[in-house]
This record gives structure tokens, sequence and C-alpha cells, in this order.
């Protein structure tokens, strides 16, 4: 008598979905395990989320780059934000305000890139001050570009220094708590 061995596999590839907001990209997506890739056409307004397996992974997408200071700089920006880009100045303060507005609760992210100008030397160095982190957590990477940035989750603190030399760029997530 011969015996036959059958062997079923439940095999699950997660149907991709929209994500338009910073909080749906987060919470939804990349803390759940799976891989968010912006939209080509509106890259900082939406994209779609799923597994590896469903989406067409670039390097655009979160997966490219999972450092845990890094793993959110690809979701939506959200407008609440403010500009998100700034260019270090030579002897210049520049002021971000994230907290006190009414868009930016619980779960939702502002992100922001500091780079150099264009004409910055080797020996330059940018500083960014973060004061009081109070209802926020705060993740930052420094690197070369998006994807070649590493960092860490910050545990609050009411002043925060961080500092990087030309050529590298500073990123910083702000994730809200505020509910």
């Amino acid at each position: 008598m011969k015996t036959a061995l059958l062997i079923l596999a439940n095999v699950h590839a997660m149907v991709p979905f929209a994500v338009t907001s910073s909080k749906m990209c987060a919470q939804e997506c990349i803390n759940k395990g799976q891989v968010f890739c912006p939209d080509t056409t509106y890259p900082e307004k939406l994209g779609q989320c799923g597994s590896a397996s469903s989406l067409k992974i670039n390097e655009q997408c979160s997966i490219a780059n999972r450092n845990e200071g890094a793993k959110y700089l690809r979701c939506p920006r959200e407008k609440f934000c403010g500009k998100s880009t700034f260019v270090g100045r030579p002897n210049g303060q520049q002021r971000i305000v994230v907290y006190g507005k009414s868009a930016f609760t619980s779960g939702s992210l502002c992100m922001y890139h500091f780079r150099f100008p264009e004409n910055a030397k080797r020996t330059d160095k940018l500083k960014v001050v973060v004061y009081d982190t109070y209802r926020v957590q705060l993740y930052y990477a420094a690197g070369l570009s998006k994807l070649k940035a590493a960092g860490k989750k910050i545990e609050k603190s009411k002043k925060l220094r961080f500092q990087v030399t030309y050529p590298q760029e500073l990123f910083l997530t702000f994730e809200s708590h505020a509910d």
C-alpha cells in the first residue's frame, strides 16, 4: 500500500492598498511589517502598501532602508508640517514649529530634511537643535541620501543637538503622541 502525503500551503500575498497619510503609512503599513512604495506621480502625497511580493519594489520603497531612524522617510508628507527641506545657511537659523497644530494628531508624522548648500566644503558642519519633544517621538537619521541614512529612535528630551559634516544630510521625523 502506497501512502500519499499531501501538503497544503496557505500562500497569502497581501493585496496592496492606497495610503494617503503619514499616519496610515506608519501605523497600518510599516509598523505591521509591510512595505510602502510612494506613488511615482505624487510621491509626497500617496502610495501603496502591501507585501514585498505584491508591489513593484524600487529604491524609493520603505524596504530599501529599514533602519529605525529612516524607516518613515518615504511616507506621504502632511501639508500642515510646512516646508520639508532646509538648506543650511552660514551663521543662519531656521525655525520649525510642529507642535500646536490641530492636524498634528496622534500617529501623524512630520519629516524634515536638512542639507548643505551647493557651495559647501568638506569641513562645513550643519547643526540642528530640537527643543522639547513633549508628546512627540523623534527619529533621526544621517547619511548621503534617504537610501543610505542610518539613525535611531530618540528618547524624550528637553533639548537635542544634531550635527553632520558635509556631505552628510540630516533627516528628522516627528511622530505625534498628542491624543
